[in-house]
């Protein structure tokens, strides 16, 4: 998983199907059992799928396997909240009647 400014990216993998498949679907949304995309992953043997560039927020993902026209059931969801990273430092302006500086809070 990485996170930047405003933006996030999460690789999520998981274990091949035991029974024949073409591939997998791998479900995402911003509320649970509510997926708004899916991206396919063709081939028995890919198993994992990166979801890039996701505005910072919790996302929820579910997969399914597929063969011709079939398509499994979804998978155990699971969740993930993308939250921004703290700055090592906040610029604070400090003011009162005798008091005209700036400064740091620095976080450690």
């Amino acid at each position: 998983m990485t996170n930047g400014a405003f933006a996030a990216s999460v690789t999520l993998a998981w274990k091949p199907n035991v029974d024949p498949v073409d591939g997998y679907k791998v479900y995402i949304g911003t509320n649970s059992g509510v997926y708004y995309a899916s991206n396919v992953v063709v081939g028995a043997t890919n198993v994992s799928n990166t979801h890039s560039n996701l505005p910072l927020n919790r996302y929820y993902f579910a997969a399914t396997a597929f063969r011709n026209a079939l398509e499994s059931e979804f998978s155990v969801e699971v969740s993930l909240e993308f939250a921004p990273k703290a700055p090592a430092y906040l610029p604070v302006r400090i003011r009162g009647s005798k008091v005209k500086t700036s400064g740091k809070v620095i976080f450690r």
